[in-house]
């Protein structure tokens, strides 16, 4: 065999070839910890969305909290596929409740259709406004809220939307508190050293 010629393929090569490069122990513990907090304030959610019913009923459930700043958190962090989903499905287990993985299923749809290209602040913005919706969209299963009038429905919507794009900006700012703390994501720490 001549010095110009291809190597021959070997088992570990085509497995090397293949390997998909995982998550490090660091990330999926930091997405573990921000997902006890997703999975904390959902299960503050259910029991303010029943305070919250004896006062203004239209916006009780799910009560309007920042169940999905953990996730929102983590993907701005890490900028990477799969955070939110594992972050999401983590924060289910800590929750008992699936509401914490459709917010990590909707973060990563939205990543997704820039192909993980895109992390720009409008995207997480967008992801908030379509969690607001398919939140609102929630509402409709207690026959009480249909029963509104339509001015209330609306404005129970944009009251929710209102505080889900704050919520975004919030998860933002964190994020660039945490990076300023000098807690990085792992995209910022490799192109540190």
């Amino acid at each position: 065999m001549n010095s110009t010629s291809t190597p021959e393929p070997t088992p570990e090569r085509a497995v090397a070839a293949t390997t998909v490069r995982l998550f490090s122990t660091r990330t999926l513990l930091v997405c573990a910890a921000l997902a006890v907090v997703a999975g904390v304030i959902a299960q503050l959610s259910r029991v303010l969305g029943v305070a919250i019913q004896a006062i203004v009923p239209w916006l009780s459930f799910p009560a309007p909290l920042p169940w999905f700043l953990g996730i929102m958190v983590a993907v701005a962090l890490f900028r990477r596929p799969g955070v939110a989903l594992i972050t999401g499905f983590l924060g289910m287990v800590a929750s008992a409740g699936g509401l914490v993985l459709v917010g990590g299923i909707i973060i990563e749809l939205v990543f997704l259709t820039g192909r993980y290209r895109r992390w720009s602040p409008p995207r997480y913005y967008l992801a908030a406004g379509l969690i607001a919706a398919v939140n609102f969209g929630f509402m409709y299963l207690y026959a009480d809220f249909t029963t509104l009038p339509i001015l209330v429905q609306i404005l129970a919507f944009l009251i929710r939307l209102g505080l889900y794009l704050g919520y975004a900006w919030l998860a933002l700012w964190t994020t660039a508190q945490l990076e300023r703390a000098g807690i990085h994501g792992v995209s910022k720490a490799r192109s540190a050293s």
